[in-house]
């Protein structure tokens, strides 16, 4: 199993795409990585989902409809609300301390099998 950190993604990612490559054993030409990078940019990304989101608007929807941020796209699978700022951290501001404590408890586990500290979710 590979384990990809959000920090590596956001900060490195066609060097993240070359990691997950490699550990897929596939041989791609060097520039590859850097393509494949710039497909999956959070700006990209940001890009895909409000094409979606004009895309979904112009569809009529009843009172039986779903939410219409449950929707996705089926190619992507991004859905309305699935990119934020990209920050790395971001959580530190939005989420509450009995959030964070939630949180903390469920990938306590996670964190220690993967070299996490589980304090890395605590405000410091």
């Amino acid at each position: 199993m590979l384990v990809s950190e959000y920090e590596e993604v956001t900060q490195n990612l066609s060097q993240e795409v070359r990691r997950i490559a490699q550990h897929l054993e596939l041989n791609l030409e060097p520039d590859r990585y850097q393509e494949i990078a710039s497909d999956y940019t959070i700006s990209f990304q940001k890009r895909r989902v409000e094409k979606f989101r004009e895309q979904l608007l112009k569809v009529p929807f009843t009172d039986g409809d779903r939410h219409i941020v449950d929707y996705y796209d089926e190619e992507s699978l991004l859905h309305m609300n699935h990119i934020n700022s990209g920050k790395v951290g971001r959580w530190q501001d939005e989420l509450s301390t009995k959030e964070v404590a939630q949180i903390e408890t469920k990938v306590h586990t996670w964190c220690e099998k993967n070299g996490y500290s589980p304090s890395t979710f605590l405000r410091v």
